[in-house]
Parts: C-alpha cells; sequence; structure tokens
C-alpha cells in the first residue's frame, strides 16, 4: 500500500473533470461514464470477495481506494491510497466505514466502484466493464443508473 495526500487525490479527480468538493461525489459519475449500476440486497458476506475476484480476472494489480473528498460530515482518519489487490480484502475490512461512502477506482480513473454509506454498490465505468462486472454479483438485485432514474421520477409525480 501506498498512502497519497488528499492534495494528490484531490488533483487526480480534477484531472478527470471531477469536483471533489461536492458531497455525494457519485452523483458525478452520471456525466463522466458510460454507464452505472446500483447494485444491492447482496450477501455481504461475500461483497468483497465478489469484488477482488472481477478485479483478478481483469487483471488488476493495484486499485486507488478513497473516502468521499470533501470530507462531508465525517473526517474520517484515512488517507487516500493505492491498495495491492491482494492486499485489498484485509484493507477493506479494516477501512471501509459505513459512515460515509468510499470508492475503490481504477488507478487513472477509468471506472470507479463506491461503497455507500447505505452497505450498497454502485459500479462506473464503460459499457463494456459494467457489464462484466455486474456477472459477478449473481444473486444480487442489480439496477441501472436510468432504471433508478425512471424509479424516482415516477416518485415525484406520487
Amino acid at each position: 500500500m501506498r498512502e497519497i495526500s488528499k492534495e494528490e487525490l484531490n488533483e487526480m479527480l480534477k484531472n478527470k473533470g471531477f469536483d471533489p468538493r461536492i458531497s455525494w461525489f457519485y452523483t458525478q459519475f452520471k456525466d463522466k461514464f458510460e454507464e452505472e449500476y446500483n447494485i444491492y440486497d447482496l450477501d455481504f458476506e461475500k461483497r468483497y470477495g465478489k469484488l477482488i475476484n472481477f478485479l483478478n480476472g481483469e487483471h488488476v494489480k493495484e486499485i486507488l481506494f478513497f473516502t468521499e473528498p470533501s470530507g462531508g460530515d465525517f473526517d474520517l482518519d484515512i488517507n487516500p491510497a493505492f491498495v495491492k489487490t491482494d492486499e485489498l480484502r484485509l484493507f477493506l475490512n479494516k477501512n471501509v466505514n459505513m459512515g460515509t461512502n468510499t470508492h475503490v477506482a481504477d488507478k487513472s480513473l477509468k471506472w470507479i466502484f463506491t461503497i455507500t454509506h447505505d452497505g450498497d454498490f454502485f459500479i462506473s465505468g464503460s459499457r463494456e466493464l459494467t457489464k462484466k462486472f455486474i456477472k459477478f454479483f449473481k444473486g444480487a438485485e442489480i439496477m441501472s443508473r436510468a432504471e433508478i432514474e425512471a424509479k424516482w421520477a415516477s416518485k415525484k409525480h406520487v
């Protein structure tokens, strides 16, 4: 594991067109990625194993881990870090806090996997990558960003 400063993380995010000052950071993903899926009602005992199996299948050796860049209401003492995939399960078990959203991302931010404060997941990336990714979460409920937005819109009209 190699920690980086919050300033380094913020610069990386800005270079990809993200605004790290926005809380609920993942609300920006819709304009940056082709596809997004929410993965919920999943077996929490297996959640990190499925993520790691996917990463190994894609030959991802290292990821970028970070909490909500804006900090929100929580000032967690977890620095952003590049984490080797073989160390990831222990790292996530130790550092994921349901008090805020946390993110596991490709080192160049081509995709971002968000673990929300509600305990569900979002995968945001290319159409090809997200389709591969959701295959690893059989048995979970999965909803696309378009389906989520339609559901929210229908609730506003009630």
